[in-house]
């Protein structure tokens, strides 16, 4: 806990003249024994100290004696400049590391401002601005909001003011205390503050009357008035006695000014005696308790911690109370044990608008976590303002209510994802049902889900809850490459393929559609024997392209094994598509499409794993293929499309090899036989395409047959297209677009060869 938040920072003869830009020279200081006493009953108003080398011995040691009482009260070091061992406890874990990682104190003064004052201590604000050497003018700037804030007063003209202050600066110094008051809700007592603090400051009377007069004439303040006031805040300041306070300040005068009234009870606090608190909390009327900014006032004086409980619990207590930000900040502070009149006190005042900042919520709520009655309260109210790091704290709280952490999600998924990696962060063995739950919670955020299921237990009874959850086709993905990289695969893995097919076709929507498109065909008994074929013909391309991209995801989720792993995966998805319990289609279309395609990129992606030493990219999918239960096809193609992709030259001897076993190479293997020699990166594409027509002359002599594919023809001619076009020369490519129309190539891809054709 950092010092009374609502007592200035002691400034001790470390200060830095570089820094504070004031007159150091004691000869060039003009004060008469008047000022000097005045300043020295005026110190313990506010109880801010500083030793300035301008002062006379007699201000010194009234100096010293304050600040030891003040030290011994607040229990600092005297030193501010305490290097790395600054105390930084108070600050939120976040804004920790941000300053950790800054490199130098520049930068973490920097940081600092861009922070909520509340979030800033000022001790250590103050720290990193004595540190360094200078600082720019909008730093400046945002370094005095800061400070008016905290209503350090003194610290303000310390930084403001010195002798080559002009009136343009003063006039510009006052436009920005009157806009921050106004925006903190303080005006009506924070200028007086300010007034008081300035009188303190200055060097000379002629820069004090400048303030002065330009105080009254800039933010309207009766002539003579600011006289008055310092007049009578050291006539309350020399009392000694509440008797003598009480001659000072005529009835009449509390009666009708409401500021000296203020300032006369602040006094009062420090006078009083046990006998007289009763007396003293009746003096703190309805009239005083509707100023904002009163509460910090009073609160400020040390003097007052004998009666703070009471008077805290008379300030919150009254609903018609006008408290502002920085006066539930002292009083959080100071009276922790209130908080749920605090609540009570602010929600009024959140309506009456004199509550802004999210900052003094999330800190109420943040220190009311022990009580989870409520947390849940002050949750339900002020769930929008609280910060990360408070919900950090909160989330494991509320995970059996999860609906307020479903509200978060919704409203403000940046920062509840915030708060996620933040709790993951500091809590490494988190329980699998609170791991559980969020990812419920967390369903349509797929990196969430991903941190999630990375620390959750490879257990079967987890997958089965898992299985529960309404998913999104790409969180589905996620939780079958937890399942894959545990090694869990039984029926419940399998049914989360299952399940990622259904999110991406709606069957039954396209089964509507088909009735209706298919309701006047002949061909409709047919269609509707193959319940793929009809869903096909009604999905859209849109519809096509989900599918086949799912299929390749989680082809690349299978490919991640090994290839133990990857046959026993594929084995047992062989095998549970043909189950009742495969409900996606029924048809043996339909399944062989998904699953060849599914075997296809799994094949794919094993190689590419292992692009670095392609051989051992071969030697998987052979190992994969000998692994398999079943007989596939399109895995022997895989491998040999990889073979030859690798080693092109070698297709002539796969033909010769075979050519007394020419039923061997099918269809398929023929394809990709030649699909490698047209991909490979191993030759340019001339060299790619001098070696097709090779082995499809070599065919021909072994008596193959030499029927290419559409597919085949669609690499084919975009091979032909490739070379002419290297070669500036496509004019005489008429009979690719021909030979693509007569092989069956999407319209598409011919499209593309006749717009280079004709360019």
């Amino acid at each position: 806990m950092f010092p009374h938040p609502c007592i200035g920072i002691v400034r001790y003869s470390t200060i830095k003249k570089s820094s504070l830009d004031f007159q150091s020279n004691c000869e060039k200081v003009e004060l008469d024994e008047e000022k000097i006493s005045n300043q020295s009953t005026l110190l313990a108003t506010d109880g801010k100290q500083d030793v300035n080398s301008g002062l006379s011995g007699m201000l010194i040691r009234f100096i010293q004696k304050e600040s030891k009482i003040l030290r011994e009260s607040m229990n600092i070091d005297e030193s501010l400049d305490s290097g790395p061992d600054i105390d930084r406890s108070t600050l939120s874990p976040s804004i920790r590391a941000q300053l950790d990682a800054q490199v130098d104190d520049y930068q973490r003064f920097l940081l600092l401002l861009t922070h909520h004052p509340i979030n800033v201590p000022p001790h250590l604000m103050l720290h990193y601005f004595l540190a360094i050497p200078a600082i720019l003018p909008q730093e400046r700037t945002e370094l005095l909001k800061y400070l008016v804030f905290h209503n350090l007063w003194y610290d303000f003209w310390l930084v403001a003011v010195s002798d080559g202050t002009t009136m343009s600066d003063l006039e510009e110094l006052l436009d920005l205390v009157h806009e921050s008051l106004i925006s903190n809700n303080n005006l009506k007592l924070g200028i007086w503050q300010a007034l008081a603090a300035a009188h303190l400051v200055t060097s000379s009377l002629g820069l004090l009357n400048a303030i002065s007069e330009n105080a009254e004439y800039r933010l309207e303040l009766p002539k003579g008035s600011v006289e008055n006031f310092y007049n009578y805040l050291f006539s309350i300041q020399t009392a000694p006695n509440i008797d003598a306070l009480r001659q000072v300040s005529p009835e009449e005068t509390l009666r009708t000014n409401l500021v000296h009234r203020a300032f006369y009870v602040r006094r009062q606090a420090g006078l009083i005696s046990s006998d007289d608190i009763p007396s003293f909390l009746h003096t703190i009327d309805k009239e005083l308790t509707k100023i904002p900014g009163f509460a910090s006032l009073i609160l400020s004086s040390d003097a007052l911690l004998r009666v703070l409980l009471e008077t805290v619990t008379l300030l919150v207590a009254d609903r018609k109370s006008h408290l502002n930000d920085f006066d539930y900040f002292c009083i959080l502070k100071t009276s922790p044990p209130l908080l749920y009149p605090v609540y009570l006190s602010m929600c009024k005042n959140i309506k009456r608008r004199l509550v802004k900042s999210d900052q003094i919520m999330s800190l109420l709520v943040d220190m009311a976590i022990p009580d989870v009655s409520l947390v849940e309260t002050l949750v339900m109210k002020f769930h929008l303002a609280i910060s990360v790091e408070t919900w950090i704290q909160l989330i494991p709280i509320f995970i059996s209510n999860n609906q307020v952490l479903r509200k978060l999600r919704k409203t403000q998924p940046s920062k509840f994802n915030k708060a996620i990696d933040g709790l993951l962060a500091d809590n490494p063995d988190l329980p699998d049902l609170t791991l559980l739950t969020l990812i419920d919670i967390c369903n349509g955020h797929p990196q969430i889900i991903r941190k999630l299921l990375q620390r959750l237990s490879p257990d079967t009874n987890n997958l089965e809850f898992l299985l529960r959850i309404d998913f999104s086709a790409y969180n589905l993905l996620e939780v079958m490459r937890f399942a894959f990289r545990h090694r869990i695969v039984n029926v419940n893995t399998f049914r989360l393929v299952d399940r990622m097919l259904h999110q991406t076709w709606d069957v039954d929507a396209l089964n509507r559609q088909a009735s209706v498109a298919h309701s006047e065909q002949k061909h409709t008994s047919t269609l509707r024997n193959d319940d793929f074929r009809m869903y096909y013909r009604a999905s859209s391309e849109k519809d096509k392209q989900a599918l086949l991209f799912n299929v390749q995801a989680l082809a690349q989720t299978i490919s991640l094994g090994s290839p133990e792993d990857t046959a026993s995966i594929l084995n047992g998805l062989r095998k549970f598509m043909d189950l009742e319990s495969f409900t996606f289609v029924k048809s043996a279309t339909g399944k062989n499409y998904i699953f060849d395609r599914l075997v296809a990129r799994t094949m794919h992606f094993i190689y590419k794993n292992h692009s670095h030493m392609a051989k051992q990219g071969v030697m998987a999918i052979r190992e994969v293929l000998s692994k398999l239960n079943f007989d596939s096809t399109i895995t022997q193609a895989s491998l040999f499309e990889h073979i030859v992709y690798d080693d092109p030259e070698i297709c002539i001897d796969i033909l010769k090899n075979y050519r007394k076993n020419k039923a061997f190479l099918t269809t398929p293997l023929m394809e990709a036989l030649q699909i490698g020699i047209l991909r490979s990166s191993k030759l340019s594409p001339a060299g790619r395409l001098d070696l097709f027509e090779k082995f499809r002359t070599k065919m021909l002599e072994l008596g193959y047959k030499s029927k290419m594919s559409a597919r085949t023809m669609a690499k084919f001619g975009d091979l032909i297209f490739k070379v002419g076009q290297d070669r500036g020369d496509t004019e005489g490519l008429a009979w690719v677009v021909t030979m693509g129309y007569d092989r069956g190539v999407p319209v598409k891809v011919i499209k593309n060869w006749s717009r280079k054709l004709n360019g």
